[in-house]
């Protein structure tokens, strides 16, 4: 996927309408925890040094709804309000998606959004 430097915040942006976006102030860093790998870097004087990863915010650029926000690098979260409305909320594990079930509100997972399924 080609990308670009947004002239605002200086991350890479999948489309023109989000540099847009970004310089009108609608957009933010998304800060979603992910795991960055670790790296080979070359140093010098010492020669090269193996800087370990760790967990690090996503910073690609998120957009916010009435529903809720989602960013360029597929992270997205809907608001309690939006899930309540719709019937449905994440479960974390079986226990409360079995609880939620019995509440009479559909269980989803959290990393697809999509049902959740018992012992997955």
């Amino acid at each position: 996927m080609a990308s670009i430097t947004c002239g605002n915040c200086k991350a890479p942006a999948t489309s023109v309408a989000t540099v847009r976006s970004c310089y009108k102030g609608d957009v933010a860093p998304c800060g979603w925890l992910v795991e960055a790998p670790g790296k080979w870097v070359e140093y010098d004087e010492w020669g090269p040094e193996f800087i370990e990863g760790g967990i690090v915010e996503c910073g690609a650029h998120t957009t916010f709804t009435d529903r809720g926000w989602s960013c360029e690098a597929g992270h997205s979260h809907v608001n309690a309000q939006a899930r309540h409305d719709e019937g449905w909320d994440y479960a974390e594990d079986d226990g409360e998606a079995n609880n939620l079930f019995r509440a009479g509100t559909e269980p989803r997972d959290f990393l697809t959004g999509g049902p959740y399924r018992l012992g997955a």
